[in-house]
């Protein structure tokens, strides 16, 4: 039990940045917790405990098979157990992702590399073509009018790279994750990298800039790269101004951080799934279809993100509640539908 719970506490320890790629991406993470069902909560430990640590700190070493690491039995696996040590690493290893995206860890490298070159990297920027950055967004085309108002724009106009998000849950992270493997290869330390990436990718294309790039006359080429290009007031942009979406939601209603930022992540789940009037209805829920997220996330991009904001604005304070409320409305289905997800997966 030491290990699991050793690695847990490095977890906690090591958290730095509060923004949706972590606070957003915890808080997805801890909803989708309260949302799995116990035996997957047990097979969800076992993956942990076969993987190396979500931080980087325990071996920074490349990709090696760890087949020999001892499991917990499952008898010793109880709900409090589950809760206290598991939950904590479950929830960090939602931004995992973006650790290895920024170089921050350097565990599981060579798998890393493996994985990238798994589709191609048209329609993207060099700078995305490594380290699976491309797997964390699919830039459905949007176009800017003159007014400077979005609208949806053509796919076959503006093609999104085969290396998305979409294609990366679909192809690669849902068959291997799987109990029994599809790909026939696939170990069980590589189980909790692909545990790892679908904690991150779900809440990812439920952030709507994850989920387009708008082309026109500014933006030519690769398009505002959802939002990144889109500049405002002090050195600001929209994409980091959605990153914020969790922070201001959580501002909004009050709520401090205190301590660690898994710990508040996990008490803001807590506090957000307990109001019934802001849970999503079980339809939208079984919608397991990441391409139908990114068209919803398309659609609340026009509505609300590049709505009543132009370029070299300062958002103003009704604009900013309008991000927080999308957030966290957008939080709490990412979370149930990656729970959903892993009831489906690893039952």
């Amino acid at each position: 039990m030491n290990r699991l719970g050793w690695v847990g506490l490095a977890c906690l320890a090591t958290t730095q940045a509060w923004a949706w790629g972590d606070l957003g991406h915890q808080t997805v993470a801890a909803i989708a917790w309260k949302r799995i069902d116990q035996k997957v909560k047990i097979e969800v430990a076992h993956i942990l405990m076969r993987g190396d640590s979500v931080d980087g700190q325990r071996n920074n070493e490349p990709f090696t098979h760890k087949l020999t690491v001892p499991t917990i039995p499952d008898a010793l696996l109880t709900t409090a157990y589950l809760d206290e040590y598991v939950q904590p690493i479950f929830v960090q290893s939602a931004t995992w992702p973006d650790d290895i995206k920024r170089g921050k860890s350097l565990n599981f490298d060579s798998f890393i590399d493996e994985l990238n070159v798994t589709f191609s990297h048209d329609h993207v920027g060099d700078t995305e073509k490594e380290r699976c950055k491309s797997w964390h967004y699919l830039d459905y085309p949007l176009v800017m009018n003159a007014d400077g108002t979005v609208a949806e724009g053509k796919v076959e106009q503006y093609p999104f790279s085969p290396s998305n998000a979409v294609s990366a849950l679909n192809e690669v992270i849902k068959p291997r994750l799987s109990p029994i493997p599809m790909d026939g290869k696939t170990t069980p330390d590589k189980r909790a990298v692909y545990l790892f990436f679908l904690n991150h990718i779900v809440g990812d294309l439920h952030q709507p800039l994850h989920c387009v790039s708008v082309y026109g006359s500014q933006f030519p080429k690769l398009g505002d790269a959802g939002g990144n290009l889109f500049t405002l007031a002090n050195k600001s942009n929209l994409h980091r101004v959605w990153d914020g979406g969790i922070d201001q939601a959580a501002k909004d209603a009050g709520l401090q951080r205190r301590g660690a930022m898994t710990a508040f992540a996990i008490e803001m789940a807590g506090k957000w799934v307990a109001k019934s009037d802001d849970q999503p209805k079980i339809a939208e829920v079984e919608k397991q279809d990441p391409l139908r997220w990114v068209i919803e996330g398309r659609d609340l991009a026009i509505s609300t993100a590049y709505a009543g904001i132009k370029m070299g604005d300062s958002p103003s304070p009704e604009y900013l509640t309008k991000v927080g409320e999308a957030c966290k409305s957008q939080a709490i289905l990412a979370g149930y539908r990656l729970g959903e997800a892993l009831n489906r997966l690893l039952k």
